[in-house]
């Protein structure tokens, strides 16, 4: 199909009840079948989706919570094989502290976890009693197993669909003197996605227009707002379900707000067209205070951007052995490389069909390898050991994922074989990488090696005399 520039949009506002997790996932995995329907690229749920926004107290049960986490491992098993990504609201327990998130979920992959950074504690709002803020998470993001999976947790996140960026900020972080999708937009995010709790009050839907519209308007990006709906009015105030969709200030579709069975808008954002936008605004950057000229204006969104050359890796992935029929097979989904927190990470991805008891066998070439391996929610972590045995017993299809460090200058294996205990059938998954001639400043860009260019109002890194993109990309002088 040929590609136009457009991304279509879905923000769904369904109907809540308060604490009936089961309910309310039930109600986003529907709409979620119906943003698939409708060939949406982005569906966004409101704030703390999931449980409900006002839950009060009630945040304060294990029970509640542990609840939250199945339901969000449900919505990311019902994302296998669909080509919408789902941003949906959901608590998530952290080091001690409860994190009011949105959970990015793609194709049966958990992408990332997006803490709020501004917690209103003032009127009507009590957020700061229940919930820590985010910001601890800007400068050293955290990884995090969630949901049965590995991810990042973080504020300054930026995940791609296409061609096309998106970040997300929730609530009360828009109605900030800088608010974080500024930072967002100007490391990148061409849609920012806002999911809401704001409730009704006299002359406050217009007012929140507006911030809408000067925000989409400002960073030259489109805003989609996604507001709690029926249901979440339970206590003292009252919720509209008030979502809309905006492009560069101008609003392409809102809802009917205060409906009794929930609603949602389509929108297709013309992606192309707000970069041809900011390519023509030379004004669309940072001064700082001090005078310095930064486009990503917070140090660490660029940590989250810059992605190395995959060429300095090579990586060979080859399966072998017989395959069991109707019984086991591996299917390596994704690699991608980053360098969260000043560290390359190498990570495959796939999925695992087997109808009996499975044994996993690891064996790796070197005790320093620092690696992990997941099935099902049951990890293994190389802990210095260079063999490992991981009992399995599947229900059905199991996503599974590995995770490793690679380490500068060697050249490291890593084999996983994957037998049947029934029927004494095995596969083999190798794997094989290489980073010789590559010193540890070629893979973090805080050491003093990477340095900031600005060319034309555009963002780029140079490194040993070679220019690159915030992509990893090469650029000619």
């Amino acid at each position: 199909m040929r590609d136009y520039g457009y991304l279509r949009i879905m923000a769904c506002s369904p109907r809540v009840r308060v604490a009936d997790v089961r309910f309310n996932c039930e109600t986003i995995t529907e709409a979620i079948e119906a943003a698939d329907a409708a060939r949406a690229a982005l569906v966004v749920f409101p704030e703390l989706s999931l449980t409900g926004y006002t839950c009060g107290d009630l945040f304060g049960q294990n029970l509640l919570i542990d609840k939250a986490e199945e339901a969000a491992k449900e919505i990311v098993r019902v994302s296998r094989a669909k080509a919408v990504t789902i941003v949906v609201g959901v608590p998530v327990r952290f080091g001690g502290h409860l994190y009011n998130c949105a959970a990015v979920i793609r194709n049966g992959r958990l992408k990332g976890l997006v803490p709020k950074i501004y917690l209103p504690t003032y009127n009507e709002f009590y957020e700061g009693r229940w919930f820590a803020s985010g910001a601890a998470f800007l400068g050293s993001p955290e990884t995090v197993k969630y949901a049965g999976q590995t991810c990042v947790l973080a504020p300054a996140q930026l995940f791609s669909i296409g061609k096309a960026s998106f970040a997300v900020e929730l609530c009360e972080d828009l109605w900030t003197p800088v608010p974080p999708s500024s930072c967002h937009a100007l490391a990148g995010a061409e849609v920012i996605v806002n999911l809401s709790a704001s409730n009704e009050v006299l002359l406050k839907h217009s007012y929140r227009r507006s911030l809408v519209a000067g925000q989409s308007a400002r960073t030259v990006s489109a805003y989609v707002y996604c507001g709690a709906g029926y249901g979440e009015s339970t206590q003292d105030v009252v919720f509209a379900g008030s979502s809309f969709i905006c492009e560069n200030g101008t609003f392409l579709a809102e809802n009917e707000r205060f409906r009794m069975d929930g609603s949602s808008v389509v929108a297709d954002v013309d992606i192309e067209k707000l970069t041809v936008l900011r390519q023509k605004e030379n004004t669309f950057q940072a001064i700082l205070p001090d005078g310095v000229i930064d486009p990503t204006l917070v140090g660490q969104q660029l940590s989250l951007l810059l992605f190395v050359n995959a060429n300095a890796l090579i990586v060979n992935i080859d399966g072998h052995g017989d395959i069991p029929e109707g019984g086991m097979e591996i299917t390596v989904t994704d690699a991608e490389l980053d360098i969260l927190s000043g560290k390359m990470q190498m990570k495959l991805q796939g999925s695992l069909l087997c109808t009996a008891p499975l044994t996993v066998q690891i064996t790796r070439s070197s005790t320093g390898l620092e690696d992990e391996f997941c099935c099902a929610g049951n990890c293994l972590s190389g802990n210095g050991e260079t063999a490992q045995t991981l009992n399995y017993s599947p229900e059905g299809i199991a996503s599974w994922f590995v995770h490793y460090t690679p380490v500068a200058d060697s050249n490291e294996t890593m084999t996983y074989v994957f037998t049947d205990a029934s029927e004494s059938r095995t596969l083999t998954v190798h794997f094989q990488y290489s980073t010789e001639g590559m010193d540890n400043g070629q893979w973090t860009k805080n050491n003093g090696q990477w340095t900031k260019v600005l060319r034309d109002g555009q963002l780029y890194l140079m490194h040993k005399g070679q220019m690159y993109d915030v992509q990893g990309k090469e650029i000619n002088k």
